[in-house]
């Protein structure tokens, strides 16, 4: 995919194959429906390499067998270098593993994001397997092509399931121009998770969703297959909470994943959870008006309760205990598949986290509109899914223009020792691996970046609850919530910073760089982009208001009242029902970039157009000038360089 600079005065922070063997099938309806997703946009068919006959094999593993968009994505780094991934079949922790021993495994299922066919680095791309460690002297290597799509790939030597956890993988070399190899599903989770090695980094865990990689088994007696046979009644659930945090014995929101890992349809399922403190619960399943295939599965909106006991890492274990089949009896299925337990932080005074995006940017920035499509289908993608999400833009960090304000200079301590550069994004003012700062640069025209920086802190437990509301009279507005008490309690100065912004603004009024100077950028770029989260008033200093709690025993609140504005600047407000007030708890740090993290965010919609905002008089103000680096020079224009007058015109000297 193609990439961008980013804008400013500094930087921003494999043997022989035989050719015979791997002849794609012709074009196939694909699984996944269409439209495609944009993080999948170059998908044009699935491509399977077939070695076996359909009937002699079956799949053993977590991944579903049909696709849905909204739940694809990918691993890899966006750089060059050698990315593998592997998953692990351990008789010892998964019961069905244990019933197929002395069965063999003639290959692996996968899914490539984007074909790796070319004989540069062909020694790289591989599929393996090995027995006790991925890679120890077992390893099995089996050198082969990857096609975009599903792939079936066989090894030149199977491997055969015995006392010893296997380990099936595969390996190539990712470049920047064909990134995120491997496929995985999210929303779904599975036990042992998978292995990622990155760049010879060495192998590491990863969980948070499924890869999508299994085991061709072989089946060529009807013992496995067979209603039966070794895998009847075998099932597999798992549950992922909306909220990591969460009150004890309430209902939480999340997706469940069901595994159907038997070679029969299933119609119906139950399955128990249980808690530490021995509680348990019995859900039940009717999947009668859509059954799920064999060796499928499915992501399902529900509910589950939460263990009863507080502490921080509250396990909840579920287990598929009973199966029915479209055709036969209901089957005992207690025991037969691996169970999955997954951690939560339980407190009484637990909050739903609002992830708060915010983009450095500017009018005259070139790359930022190119860049941010992606930020804003990722935005659009998360929202769809009934996910919340906040959005801010600030106008600084590479030059002022027409609607920066002090809210947004105020703010350029957060790039840390980098000098400041748009686009950059910043998500809950979080600090991520490999960063020194809350600011990452926005350099990859895919949503992949951005849809994974949402998730990891949405997932971040809240500490906070923030309410956004109008006063009786509408002329002032109250920000009120509840803090964690366990915060309250560090002492640490606690801020709260709330905006007035508006969206949708078009280009027509305010114009904007960048939409038209890419001829490999989206086609409805300058069609679909506008200013959106634009400051229009700050209630607060740049960096907040310190709070003051109250505890009254059971909880530690706050409230804050501000008056509404009767004019905003430095321009008038286009359309009142486009605006928000956007407000947020957070710390505040300048010497340790990792300790200004919010707590939580929280904003109302406009919706009356008697508020009686008005547009403010525009005076004249002096030009500010810039260098033919970007670089500020001060208020005076007898220098060369690019003035920018009041009214937002650029004049170059």
């Amino acid at each position: 995919m193609p990439s961008a600079g980013n804008e400013g005065s500094g930087n921003a922070a494999d043997p022989t194959e035989n050719p015979k063997k791997y002849v794609p099938s012709p074009p196939y309806p694909t699984h996944i429906p269409k439209p495609m997703k944009r993080i999948f946009s170059l998908f044009l068919f699935l491509v399977v390499t077939f070695y076996a006959q359909a009937e002699d094999k079956i799949y053993y593993g977590y991944c579903p067998q049909t696709l849905s968009s909204e739940h694809l994505s990918a691993v890899g780094t966006g750089e060059s270098g050698l990315m593998q991934v592997a998953i692990c079949l351990d008789p010892a922790t998964d019961p069905a593993v244990a019933r197929l021993k002395g069965q063999r495994i003639l290959g692996v299922r996968l899914f490539a994001r984007t074909a790796y066919t070319s004989s540069q680095r062909a020694s790289d791309r591989y599929v393996f397997h090995a027995e006790n460690e991925i890679d120890g002297a077992t390893m099995s290597k089996t050198t082969c092509k990857f096609y975009e799509g599903w792939n079936e790939v066989l090894f030149q030597t199977p491997a055969v399931i015995g006392d010893a956890p296997l380990y099936l993988g595969a390996s190539v070399y990712e470049t920047m121009g064909t990134p995120y190899p491997f496929g995985v599903y999210n929303g779904a989770e599975a036990p042992n998770s998978y292995f990622l090695n990155v760049q010879k980094e060495g192998w590491k865990t990863r969980s948070g969703s499924v890869l999508l990689l299994e085991a061709i088994v072989e089946d060529l007696d009807p013992a496995v297959k067979a209603p039966d046979g070794l895998l009847s009644g075998t099932a597999h659930v798992s549950f992922k909470g909306n909220d990591l945090t969460v009150r004890p014995s309430a209902l939480m929101n999340g997706k469940l994943y069901v595994h159907n890992q038997s070679a029969q349809s299933v119609k119906a399922l139950a399955f128990k959870s249980e808690d530490a403190a021995g509680e348990t619960h019995i859900h039940h399943l009717d999947l009668s008006d859509n059954p799920l295939a064999p060796f499928d599965a499915r992501i399902i909106d529900y509910k589950v309760m939460s263990p009863s006991l507080n502490g921080t890492a509250q396990p909840l274990t579920l287990n598929v205990t009973e199966l029915t089949p479209t055709e036969g009896e209901s089957l005992d299925a207690q025991g037969r598949g691996v169970s999955f337990t997954t951690s939560f932080l339980v407190m009484d005074d637990a909050f739903r986290r609002i992830p708060l995006v915010e983009e450095f940017t500017s009018q005259y920035c070139i790359n930022c509109p190119f860049m941010v499509y992606y930020l804003d289908q990722a935005m659009e993608e998360w929202r769809s899914q009934g996910n919340p999400l906040l959005y801010v833009a600030h106008h600084s960090g590479f030059q002022a223009d027409m609607f920066t304000q002090e809210a947004d200079r105020g703010l350029l301590f957060l790039f840390g020792k980098e000098t400041s550069y748009n686009p950059a994004v910043m998500y809950d003012r979080r600090v991520f691996a490999g960063y020194n700062s809350p600011v990452m640069g926005a350099k990859v025209a895919e949503t992949t970046p951005y849809t994974e920086a949402i998730t990891a802190v949405s997932q971040v437990p809240a500490l906070a609850e923030v309410h956004v509301n109008l006063n009786e009279g509408r002329k002032a507005v109250t920000v009120s919530g509840t803090v964690n008490r366990d915060i309250v309690a560090e002492g640490m100065p606690i801020h709260l910073t709330c905006y007035l912004v508006e969206s949708g603004i078009p280009t027509t009024t305010f114009f904007q760089k960048g939409l038209t100077e890419f001829e490999d950028a989206p086609d409805d770029l300058a069609e679909k982009f506008r200013h959106n989260g634009v400051i229009r008033h700050a209630f607060t200093e740049p960096t907040g208001e310190v709070i003051t709690t109250v505890n009254d025993g059971n909880a530690c609140t706050f409230s804050v009242t501000y008056d509404l504005p009767e004019k905003v600047s430095p321009l008038p407000v286009l359309d009142k029902k486009n605006c928000d007030i956007v407000a947020f708890l957070h710390f505040v740090s300048e010497d340790d970039m990792y300790n200004n993290f919010l707590l939580n965010a929280g904003s109302l919609r406009y919706t009356d157009e008697s508020l009686g905002i008005t547009a403010p008089t525009v005076t004249p103000a002096s030009p500010v000038c810039y260098d033919l680096q970007g670089r500020r020079i001060g208020n005076g224009v007898r220098q060369h360089g690019i003035c920018i007058d009041s009214n937002g015109r650029k004049i170059v000297r």
